[in-house]
Formats: C-alpha cells, structure tokens, sequence
C-alpha cells in the first residue's frame, strides 16, 4: 500500500453534518444571536472596569512622572482590550460541552450528554491521526531512499481501518437514536422554503488552516531570503507548505461545492521566487 492513498479521517466534518441534521435554523439563529450579544457585554465589561480602576492610578502617578502613567495607561488599555476580547471569545465560540446540549433537538441532546466523553476522545484521536498522516506525506521524496517503510505504511492503514470503525460506528449510533428529531428538523426546515444556514464552525477551522499556511509561507519566503548562494537547501519545508496549500485548496473546494463561502486562500509568497538556486 502507498501512503499517498490512505486518506485522512475528517471526523470533526462528518460529525458536524451529521449533529446539524437536529438543529432547526431557527434555534441556531437564536443561540448565536444570543451568544453575539452576551459575548458583547462581557467584553465591555471587561474592558470598561479595568479602565476604571487604572485611570485614577494613572492620574495620580502623572501628576510625578508624566511617561510612567502615559506608559501604565497604555499597557492597562492593552490588558483591558485583551480581557475584554477573551470574555467575548467565551461566549461567542463556545465549546461544544457547552453550546450543543442548547441547540440539539432532545433525543440529540440526551445522546450527546451521554457520550460526551466518547465523542471528545473519538475527535482527539481522529485529529491526531490525521496531523501524524499529514505529517508523514509532507516528507520530501528523495531519489533513492525510502523514507516510510512498509511498515509504517502498514501501520497507519491499520490504524485508520479501527478508528474508520469507532467513528463510523459513533454516527451510526448517533443517528439510529435520533431519526424523529431528524425526521422533524427536516420538515420545519422544509417548511421554512429555505435551505439550513451552514455550520459556521467548518468556515472557522478552515479560516485558522489558512491562517498556519499564510504564517509558513510567510517564514519560508523569510527564510529563503537569507540563504546565501551556493548554499544547498533542503527542500522539505518548501514541499509541505506546497503540499498543505493543495490540501487547502481541495477543502476550499469541497466547502463551495457544499454552498459555503470560504476564504480565498492568500497569494503565495514562497512560490513567486520559489527556491534558490540548488547546488550539488
């Protein structure tokens, strides 16, 4: 078997489409509008007291020395914003412990509170898998020398095989014990005449995929600038990054295939001059 042929899991993604299935548009809309506007007061009031409390400090510090409270003014704005901005991020993205048991229909309620756990661990695993398989096919293919053995090979498909099984078998349970919720979501969303709004959450992972990709191009095209001529350079960093940008372009794909509207991904920067001149 070729590593190149065994495919990533993908868990997280058929997880969400299956759970979206026992979530009617209309209590979405309402969670994250509720979520928007709670995240929107607690970043105030986590920016407005601690300013507060600081501007009086600052007050009295300038009336000495002028730079020391123009600086503590700052530093205490710049925590305040920060504070501010983390208490919003609490609400806004929940985790999902804490943001499906209020959306889910209840027969996907009570399933989910009772495999919490086991659906943590599944997506752990899942997502660990899948870095180890990325990680092992962003090796570079040097002439003449084996860098995964079959064994490796014959391991990884093991794996994959076991937790294809445990994941499979995860959804299956999950929509076995929520047809009528199913059955009912579809007919209200049918109702409405309007397709069910996408899962914002793929949108996000993928906009924090590109996010990886802009950061190491970014330290490549750095890197490539710094080498001197006549250095040999190691290809490796440069495949990965070209092989995670077509891994990203293949998921920007999918996604608009299924209706969404993902982020363009950003103008390589590595690829323009690409790499320097090899030398033997």
């Amino acid at each position: 078997m070729e590593l190149n042929k065994i495919e990533p899991l993908r868990f997280r993604r058929s997880l969400i489409e299956a759970e979206s299935l026992a979530i009617t548009t209309r209590r979405d809309n309402r969670s994250q509008s509720l979520r928007s506007m709670t995240g929107l007061l607690a970043m105030t009031a986590s920016t407005i007291v601690p300013i507060a409390i600081v501007l009086p400090i600052v007050f009295a510090i300038a009336a000495t020395h002028p730079f020391l409270a123009l600086f503590v003014g700052l530093a205490g704005m710049a925590a305040a914003f920060c504070g501010g901005m983390a208490s919003a991020f609490r609400y806004i993205e929940p985790s999902d412990r804490k943001l499906l048991p209020y959306i889910l229909e209840p027969q996907a309620k009570a399933f989910f509170l009772a495999n919490a756990d086991r659906r943590e661990l599944l997506l752990e695993r899942a997502s660990a898998f899948d870095e180890a398989l990325g990680a092992f096919k962003a090796l570079p293919e040097r002439t003449g020398v084996d860098e995964i053995d079959d064994g490796v090979v014959e391991n990884l498909a093991e794996r994959r095989r076991t937790l294809e099984a445990e994941t499979e078998g995860y959804i299956e349970d999950f929509l076995q014990a929520t047809a009528d919720d199913r059955g009912r979501v579809a007919v209200i969303e049918k109702a409405r005449g309007k397709p069910k709004r996408p899962d914002k959450r793929r949108l996000v992972e993928f906009k924090e995929k590109l996010g990886k990709l802009r950061d190491l191009e970014r330290a490549l095209d750095g890197l490539h600038g710094s080498i001197e001529k006549g250095i040999t350079v190691d290809l490796s960093p440069f495949i990965a990054a070209q092989r995670l940008r077509g891994e990203l372009e293949e998921e920007r794909a999918a996604l608009v295939a299924r209706g969404l509207r993902p982020k363009r991904l950003p103008k390589p920067r590595t690829y323009r001059k690409f790499l320097p001149v090899i030398t033997a």
